[in-house]
């Protein structure tokens, strides 16, 4: 990125232009292209004709449950319909921005300046999804006609067990193996030639953002304080074009948009001795929506019984954020810090999954899928956030001997929130924000160790909001522990092993519409992580 800068009496100049490129395979080599590795896919099968009682009489989250009917179950061979899809997506994304910015320093017998400047990004994205699909007929070509053997590609790496909350682990099929015998054994497999015709038609997007924005800044500095005030005009152009469905006609759909927003703010910094800092802003900011939220498109999962359509009417949401912090340092590297905070969103964005797909041929889908769930983004009224955050950490220098190494850090944070949807809803929290989160780490250091024991929790908190109450999803509380260890040999080489959530916190612990109806339990292993760097 090549950058000029002039410097004269009192006054600076500076500009930048640069581009660049990135492409992105999502999978290991799709289609052949770029580069080559072993082949990756998305495998499914099933066991055909089963039955089997779940008892939930002990646990809710972990049911008891017992075959009843049909083929084994932990079987590999028992299984069939094997299905390999190739998903072949790829993207790629190119960035051109240009820059100028002036600063004059006014001298008047305080330090005070005023700057100047303006900016040009575009940013292009394109979007290929060239998906293929191959059902299993076996060596007799023929459809679950049981020589399939299903076995030859159970996956027999050793795995960790304890994460299955006590189940017997189901027979996993290798996908690695699985599409090497694709592309080893072709006579044995049937390309599902509709799948991938509609993919491609499907699957291609692309959007182009321009923003061309120009601001204007002064700062003043009179003894212990400091102001800084501004203002930025920005304009937003949109083009974006992709698949969707029309009245149960497949067709591409391109969509235009512009939009002028104008962004102020202003920031007061306060100190009085060198141990105390407090600061008071404003400023207001823009949330414009993702490429991934407005670039045309709309996808059906028949297994969950969802359609997801892109709004590409979406349009930003706007924050007016409130500030003030206050801030004391103190002996031996110690701090103590308070804040308290507010925003005012209009317009906010939000997961809607609220709408079904009507019944009867002019339900916009040539007459199917009805009384599948919709899912879509959509802008909200307005949500307000206030929070208040305290943070503590001090190194204990001033004890004797081996505790003289040892610190700590911790923080509170609280927050009320409150949202218009633009209409009923189950409860008027936001989505996605932690009322009540804290952190407490303790750390050593000395003797050539590092040491830090860290635990996070959070309070339970909305997931998805919904009209009806009884869909409403909300998350458990979690606590999670995680401890960091490294030993210096020297100043150039070291070791050090981390593990991450060492009691097993759920990841994952939802229930909906209330605690008795658990919706997801997933537990994970705890996380390692070992290693020798060195500097050299």
């Amino acid at each position: 990125m090549p950058t000029v800068r002039h410097r004269f009496n009192g006054l600076d100049i500076d500009y930048r232009v640069s581009s660049s490129n990135s492409q992105t395979c999502y999978d290991y080599a799709p289609d052949g292209r770029h580069f080559q590795s072993r082949p990756k896919a998305t495998i499914s099968y099933r066991p055909p004709n089963i039955g089997f009682t779940v008892d939930r009489r002990e646990s809710l989250k972990w049911p008891g449950y017992a075959q009843t009917t049909g083929a084994d179950l932990f079987d590999l061979n028992s299984y069939g319909t094997l299905l390999v899809t190739d998903s072949g997506r790829s993207g790629e994304d190119e960035i051109k921005t240009a820059k100028l910015n002036v600063k004059k320093s006014l001298g008047l017998g305080v330090p005070i300046f005023v700057k100047l400047g303006g900016v040009i990004h575009q940013q292009d994205r394109a979007l290929e999804n060239h998906a293929k699909r191959f059902n299993f007929y076996g060596p007799d070509g023929i459809l679950n006609n049981g020589d399939e053997r299903m076995g030859q590609f159970r996956d027999t790496t050793a795995k960790w067990t304890d994460a299955n909350g006590g189940y017997r682990s189901p027979p996993w099929a290798n996908p690695f193996a699985v599409a090497r015998h694709v592309a080893l054994f072709p006579d044995q497999w049937v390309e599902d030639a509709p799948f991938t015709t509609t993919s491609r038609l499907n699957g291609d997007g692309s959007s182009t953002e321009t923003v061309t924005a120009g601001y204007g800044m002064a700062s003043l500095r009179l003894s212990q304080l400091s102001i800084l005030g501004g203002v930025r005009v920005e304009k937003t152009e949109t083009d974006d074009d992709g698949p969707v469905t029309v009245s149960g006609v497949r067709r591409r759909l391109g969509r235009k948009g512009a939009y002028t927003d104008t962004v102020p703010g202003l920031h007061l910094r306060y100190s009085p001795t060198r141990s105390f800092v407090s600061r008071l802003s404003y400023s207001s900011g823009i949330g414009r929506p993702s490429f991934d939220a407005i670039m045309p498109a709309d996808s059906v999962n028949e297994v969950a019984q969802t359609v997801s359509i892109r709004n590409t009417g979406l349009k930003p949401q706007y924050s007016d954020n409130f500030d003030a912090t206050a801030e004391y340092y103190f002996e031996p590297v110690s701090s103590l810090t308070a804040s308290v905070f507010t925003k005012q969103i209009e317009g906010f964005q939000f997961t809607d999954s609220s709408q079904f797909v009507a019944t009867g041929a002019d339900n916009g889908f040539d007459g199917q899928y009805g009384g599948y769930r919709i899912t879509t983004t959509r802008n909200g009224g307005n949500a307000r956030y206030r929070g208040l955050e305290v943070a503590y950490q001090q190194q204990f220098t001033f004890l004797p001997g081996f505790w003289r190494g040892f610190g700590c850090y911790a923080n509170d944070t609280r927050l009320l929130t409150r949202g218009d949807y633009g209409g009923a809803t189950g409860t008027t929290q936001v989505a996605g924000l932690v009322p009540k989160t804290g952190n407490v780490a303790l750390a050593s250091l000395g003797a050539g160790f590092n040491l830090r024991l860290n635990a996070v929790w959070r309070s339970e908190y909305l997931v998805t909001n919904s009209t009806n109450a009884a869909l409403v999803v909300y998350h458990e509380p979690k606590l999670q522990l995680n401890l960091k260890t490294r030993y210096n040999f020297s100043r150039a080489t070291s070791i050090f092993c981390d593990i991450g959530n060492f009691n097993k916190s759920p990841t994952t612990e939802t229930w909906i519409g209330s605690k008795d109806r658990p919706n997801q339990t997933r537990i994970v292993v705890a996380k390692v992580v070992a290693g020798i760097p060195g500097r050299f």
